[in-house]
């Protein structure tokens, strides 16, 4: 293979993976595509040399994920340079890890190919700087149905279908080509050895040739089922819980204005869509996004430094006590130590009036999972160069500690706020469903990309959070993707995208009886035996290649 069919290669499954997910031509993006997504990188892989694969590798992880993020762009070059960088590498280690296992397995390196790449989903979303987006499990997020594996496995289950298809389709095309060769070879060794001894190859040749075609159909047969399974099979019910009506507010700002007439501004819409709304309906809670309210409303309560801060804080406090509702609010809380050192949080603020709005004593979360090189600095000692060149700043959030869990007003139901970029994780909600979270109303602002593609891509992985954890979600968003999501991952209430807007959500909860799933109770326990089988597999394998060439000596 010529390298100009390497790089087509190449492009397609970038172009595979781009046009899976939400993107700027299909805003929900072509979900069965992830199924096709790596086979022409594949062959890429098995055509390659040892020597070369990494940069293979390298020249998918720039183009894939630099399609798929490409609304990265806006927020920050260098935060999406970093990106490309990241994946530039650790697919060059992935492209190494595929070569060793084809030269190892051979015909038979259709096996451990979804081991290996459902093992890389999971280990890129680890640690400071883990990225989930393009996992091929949140390819599927808007066909429910075929994520409820993920109530076991976590996302990773589903990923793991969707790579051992590929994988099969893979196997098909390996076999026809073995079948092909071996008939050759077969063929012409026994015309050399004269027409008696044709019968005995070709009957040799057919029964290895038999042998790994009964593998693919059963493989095949077994994808085919399982997805017939999740496709046919019902959904479980369980008797609902309490049902609570919940007030979105959707304010369409401008992320990057700055100064008191844009917080005086957003102070304003804040309040006038909230009276708009409840001008003639009730609810149980309002929730305002990700720091709709700038100005840090405690230390600005308190310390009294800025009169016009003070007033839009006032303002903002007035009105949420004389609603006589809940409200939770995304705010910037700085909160200083013993030491007068000050320590600033992204946070949520959960006020109840007649309890802790005036003087302001709200509830505080303060976000966990932090997102790197934009809230937090991951190795900032190690990469104190880079910063300074692209003059990025360091002084930013600091990560809280306590997965916090805020009750209803007189409800024995509770709900948890993961923030933004926290949803893009599984760990982060179910630490906090494992808390006693019946509700994830999570807060975010993704206006800065200004793109429906982001938006939506976000969506899709607060889908799977509630469906591994089996409880509803609502999003309150700064721009779109505003939304109600069932326990079942089914999107059945959406705001429109970039409009000043509310929405209303009748939240049916889950009933104490329905409990917690395998996966909230056990976590990635599924990754690790992917990770612990793909281990193996290969162990076993280099023994028997081992074992063979001695024999062979």
């Amino acid at each position: 293979m010529n390298t100009i069919k390497k790089f087509l290669l190449v492009f397609l499954s970038s172009l595979f993976l781009f046009f899976a997910f939400p993107n700027a031509f299909f805003n929900s993006g072509l979900g069965p595509l992830i199924f096709f997504a790596y086979i022409p990188f594949f062959f890429v892989v098995k055509e390659s040399r040892a020597s070369r694969v990494f940069w293979w590798g390298a020249l998918l992880g720039v183009t894939a994920f630099g399609l798929l993020g490409i609304w990265l762009i806006r927020y920050s070059l260098f935060c999406y340079i970093m990106i490309l960088f990241l994946f530039a590498f650790l697919c060059g280690i992935l492209a190494l890890v595929m070569k060793g296992t084809f030269n190892l397995f051979k015909s038979s390196a259709w096996i451990p190919l979804p081991f290996i790449l459902t093992g890389f989903d999971y280990l890129r979303s680890l640690g400071p700087v883990g990225f989930s987006y393009g996992g091929a499990g949140y390819a599927l997020a808007f066909f429910p149905k075929l994520l409820r594996i993920s109530t076991v496995t976590g996302v990773f289950g589903v990923s793991f279908f969707v790579y051992s298809v590929q994988a099969v389709i893979f196997g098909w095309f390996l076999n026809a080509e073995k079948r092909k060769s071996i008939s050759e070879y077969e063929t012409g060794r026994s015309m050399k050895k004269g027409y008696s001894s044709l019968n005995f190859h070709q009957k040799l040749g057919e029964m290895r040739k038999t042998l790994k075609t009964y593998r693919l159909i059963a493989a095949s047969s077994i994808l085919f089922v399982f997805l017939l399974f999740n496709l046919l099979l019902p959904y479980k019910t369980f008797e609902p819980g309490e049902s609570k009506r919940i007030l979105l507010i959707q304010t369409n700002q401008d992320p990057w204005a700055e100064g008191i007439e844009a917080y005086t501004s957003d102070a304003k819409d804040l309040i006038s869509l909230s009276k708009e709304a409840l001008e003639n309906q009730d609810c149980n809670l309002v929730v305002w996004p990700e720091t709709a309210v700038v100005p840090p409303i405690l230390e600005t309560y308190y310390e009294k430094k800025d009169q016009t801060r003070l007033a839009i804080v006032n303002n903002l406090l007035k009105y949420m006590e004389s609603t006589g509702i809940p409200f939770v609010t995304g705010n910037f809380n700085r909160e200083k130590d013993d030491k007068k050192i000050s320590h600033d949080y992204n946070a949520a603020l959960y006020f109840t009036p007649g309890l802790n709005v005036i003087p302001p004593a709200p509830e505080k979360y303060a976000k966990i999972h932090l997102v790197p090189f934009s809230e937090s600095i991951p190795y900032e000692e190690k990469l104190e160069g880079v910063l300074n060149y692209f003059g990025v700043e360091t002084n930013l959030w600091e990560k809280g500690t306590d997965y916090k869990v805020f009750n209803f007003k007189d409800s024995d139901y509770s709900f948890s706020t993961p923030i933004c970029f926290e949803d893009t994780f599984s760990n982060p909600c179910r630490n906090f469903v494992l808390n006693g979270c019946d509700l994830f109303v999570t807060l975010l602002n993704d206006s800065w990309a200004e793109s429906v593609a982001s938006q939506k891509q976000h969506q899709q992985m607060a889908v799977v959070r509630s469906v591994e954890n089996r409880i509803p979600t609502v999003r309150c968003s700064v721009s779109g993707q505003t939304c109600y999501i069932d326990a079942k991952g089914r999107i059945l209430q959406e705001a429109e995208t970039f409009v000043k807007t509310w929405l209303f959500c009748d939240v049916e909860l889950m009933s104490p009886e329905a409990g917690c799933t395998f996966y909230t109770v056990h976590g990635d326990v599924f990754a690790g035996i992917i990770l612990a089988t793909l281990f193996l597999l290969l162990i076993i394998k280099s023994f028997i290649v081992i074992i063979k060439y001695i024999r062979e000596k």
